[in-house]
């Protein structure tokens, strides 16, 4: 039990880019000394160590998740990322260029990356393994924010509807499973909104 307490879970989203600067340090000895490991969580925006701000999208811009990991290395401790690949937003670079990847509820400025569609799934595939690999992710979550029905059943005929939803959840848990069987070891936390 006290070595599953010392190996805490590392999470690096947006507000653990004041520890990441070039040459800082994670200033986290304390916590480590005590055998914790070293714990980050995410803001709105991201603080600086001059005491300067930025807003949160140039803060993820600018993030340097493998300067990141490098300390979370060498904090004896596993990087854990959030992920949320299933929502895009509408305007985004996938949205304009790969319209044909994603399924619209006709109102909402999100879009769902139809993980029923083969070669979209192969694609966050192959996307989320390099980010896992490159960046020495040990614990992948992946949260869900909006509600898929209404995704699902757009376009489909009366007599077809529950088709899009059905292939959907398969490409989803192959997704999973293709996720598991090329990082031997990664851990898979999953959330959903609060219950959604």
């Amino acid at each position: 039990m006290k070595q599953a307490i010392k190996r805490i879970i590392i999470m690096a989203t947006i507000g653990a880019s004041a520890f990441a600067h070039a040459g800082e340090g994670a200033r986290t000895d304390w916590f480590k000394d005590a055998g914790y490991g070293l714990f980050c969580c995410w803001s709105s925006q991201s603080v600086n160590a001059d005491g300067s701000k930025k807003d949160y999208y140039t803060a993820v811009k600018e993030f340097d998740v493998a300067a990141f990991a490098g300390q979370v290395e060498e904090a004896g401790a596993d990087l854990l990322v959030w992920f949320e690949p299933e929502r895009v937003f509408a305007g985004s670079k996938l949205d304009q260029e790969h319209p044909e990847r994603l399924l619209k509820n006709g109102t909402d400025s999100s879009r769902l990356l139809n993980l029923g569609e083969p070669k979209c799934r192969k694609w966050i595939t192959d996307h989320v393994c390099r980010q896992i690999r490159e960046n020495g992710i040990k614990i992948y979550r992946q949260d869900f924010n909006f509600a898929p029905l209404a995704f699902w059943r757009n376009g489909e005929a009366a007599d077809r509807q529950g088709i899009t939803e059905n292939l959907y959840v398969q490409g989803y848990l192959q997704y999973w499973k293709d996720l598991l069987a090329r990082n031997p070891g990664l851990w898979i936390d999953s959330c959903a909104s609060g219950r959604r």
